[in-house]
């Protein structure tokens, strides 16, 4: 009765209401389940209180190891918080002691990215490439394309921040052949191109696709472009 109650508080508006909630969920004996602590954490989260989301989470973690919900809220929440480090700490323990799974190597992969460790954040990418290349029943799945697509696009990053161009081009290119419609790929490619010093070549790419984007896009790529190597190519866009 006290977990039904809880669930139904935690969904009604107004803190008192959420307040209620965490009282409930106080007076559960224990053992808990992993669907409490993960509604405490959600419960605390819209109080504002993610430092007690996050303990929430991590007590369900420490009582419930291998339950992948509680992982990824854990994870989730420590991304929101800002603690990479601690997130990083996270995936990689996850990824020791269970199954492959393409997404806990995809967020790796971007946090080892947003730490500057594009070697890192490129091996993860890999291994999530290929766990998803094998799951042959998602390939009817509308949104396997584009699952695809986002980590061929996120390994073509992080291989030409590397400085290995036409390994990034190339990805680039096979991402193109899944998005045929997005522009910042075509973009991306002749940013290539002129830092190998084709200035023709990116023209001819980043023009149309500057004229293709949306307000919001245009504005990123023209912030691209501020980048001193890209100086030429600015020159001839403007």
């Amino acid at each position: 009765a006290l977990r039904l109650r809880a669930a139904i508080l935690a969904r009604r508006p107004g803190e008192d209401a959420l307040r209620a909630a965490l009282d409930d969920l106080d007076a559960l004996d224990e053992p808990l389940l992993p669907d409490d602590h993960l509604l405490r954490s959600v419960v605390c989260e819209r109080l504002g209180d993610i430092d007690g989301a996050l303990t929430a989470v991590e007590r369900g973690c420490d009582r419930h190891r291998r339950h992948a919900r509680l992982a990824e809220r854990w994870l989730q929440l420590l991304r929101q918080a800002g603690r990479l480090d601690d997130a990083q700490q996270v995936v990689a323990g996850w990824i020791a002691s269970n199954p492959v799974d393409w997404r806990w190597h995809r967020w790796a992969g971007e946090l080892a990215a947003a730490s500057g460790n594009d070697a890192g954040a490129l091996e993860h990418l890999e291994a999530a490439q290929e766990h998803l290349a094998g799951l042959a029943a998602r390939a009817d799945d509308p949104t396997f394309v584009p699952l695809v697509a986002g980590l061929l696009l996120a390994r073509a990053a992080a291989v030409a921040r590397l400085n290995r161009l036409d390994e990034a081009d190339a990805l680039y290119g096979r991402a193109a052949e899944l998005m045929a419609d997005d522009p910042l790929i075509p973009f991306n490619r002749g940013l290539l191109a002129a830092r190998s010093g084709d200035i023709d070549r990116a023209l001819e790419l980043c023009a149309p696709a500057l004229k293709a984007g949306t307000p919001e896009l245009q504005a990123h790529m023209r912030q691209s472009l501020d980048d001193n190597r890209y100086a030429a190519l600015r020159a001839r866009l403007v």
